[in-house]
């Protein structure tokens, strides 16, 4: 079945998860091949796609109109949104260091995915701090609550389907 993993950002979040560049910096210092080997033993496509991989319309995502920002540039910009790096190499927004709440469900797959995750954003000078919480009800009721992040998988028949299921959903 087509199945994806996502990180998804509190857009309400006061220190700015809404910004499009803080999105795309992040993205840089995630190593989407490195969570496929450890994390999924190698089993899965490590593309940047939203569209997945099994889905008939996959071959219309052009990876190479869609590069990720270099890491140089990622830390300029991080820097230049005003998160500068603390002491001890947290960035910080307004003297507060960078720790973000994530929900993910207490799987061993997607623990896998949050460990790994964390320590590639710590280099970003992010702190992933995930909190793992039974999947289904348990899920859905934290992240109603409002993290500031959630780590989660979608399982849908098709790319339309996925795409309907977001726009009517307050995920």
């Amino acid at each position: 079945e087509n199945s994806q993993f996502y990180l998804a950002l509190n857009f309400r979040d006061p220190r700015g998860f809404d910004r499009l560049e803080f999105r795309q910096a992040l993205e840089a210092f995630i190593d989407r091949e490195a969570l496929v080997q450890v994390a999924l033993a190698g089993r899965g496509d490590a593309r940047r796609s939203p569209i997945p991989h099994a889905d008939e319309f996959a071959a219309a995502y052009d990876a190479a109109a869609h590069r990720p920002m270099a890491l140089e540039q990622a830390t300029r910009v991080l820097a230049d949104l005003g998160y500068p790096p603390g002491p001890n190499g947290l960035r910080t927004i307004e003297g507060r260091e960078l720790v973000v709440d994530c929900v993910v469900q207490d799987t061993p797959v997607s623990r896998g995915i949050a460990e790994l995750l964390a320590s590639q954003l710590r280099k970003a000078g992010v702190q992933l701090q995930p909190r793992y919480v039974a999947v289904f009800e348990d899920f859905y009721q934290a992240c109603a609550a409002g993290p500031a992040a959630f780590l989660s998988k979608w399982l849908w028949g098709d790319a339309m389907e996925a795409t309907v299921g977001f726009s009517r959903s307050d995920c």
